[in-house]
């Protein structure tokens, strides 16, 4: 679990992954963030598995644990970082329809706050996630083709 989801091997992964990048938050100059990074205070770290392990038993309180051990609280004093959740694509899915009445970050909270400890599934510790099949499923292809529309524009990139 520690090379696949802490540590990495050859390049950083998952809690790893998620340590750097609120570094570059948490320290670049305002300037050099794009305009919508700016003004972030709060940070919820959210690592997203292929397989059902993001979403399975004690996973979540597993990985939160190593990324609250490898984080620097004092450092980002001035950012609120709540503890890490994780899950899996297919929960992730079954979020998108509860995404048109909140925002990704209320369902996150939600979780957290129905398993402070982070043991239990994903599904099984959020109002807003129900197991089972995606419903809307069209829904998702338009919220991602505009999600990576923007992020896209955000950081510049274009297709080669």
């Amino acid at each position: 679990m520690d090379k696949k989801f802490i540590e990495g091997t050859d390049r950083p992964v998952g809690v790893s992954q998620l340590l750097a990048a609120i570094d570059n938050i948490g320290t670049m100059p305002k300037e050099n963030l794009p305009e919508w990074l700016r003004v972030v205070k709060k940070i919820i770290p959210v690592i997203i598995t292929k397989d059902d392990i993001g979403s399975s038993w004690v996973t979540n309180t597993y990985l939160n644990a190593r990324f609250q051990k490898k984080l620097n609280r004092l450092k980002y004093k001035k950012l609120k970082i709540t503890p890490l959740v994780s899950m899996n694509v297919a929960s992730l899915e079954r979020a998108v329809a509860a995404m048109q009445e909140m925002a990704f970050s209320d369902i996150m909270e939600d979780r957290i706050q129905e398993d402070p400890k982070l043991g239990r599934p994903f599904e099984a510790a959020s109002s807003w996630v129900p197991r089972g099949t995606p419903g809307k499923i069209d829904k998702h292809i338009e919220i991602l083709k505009q999600f990576g529309a923007e992020v896209a524009a955000d950081f510049g990139l274009v297709e080669e």
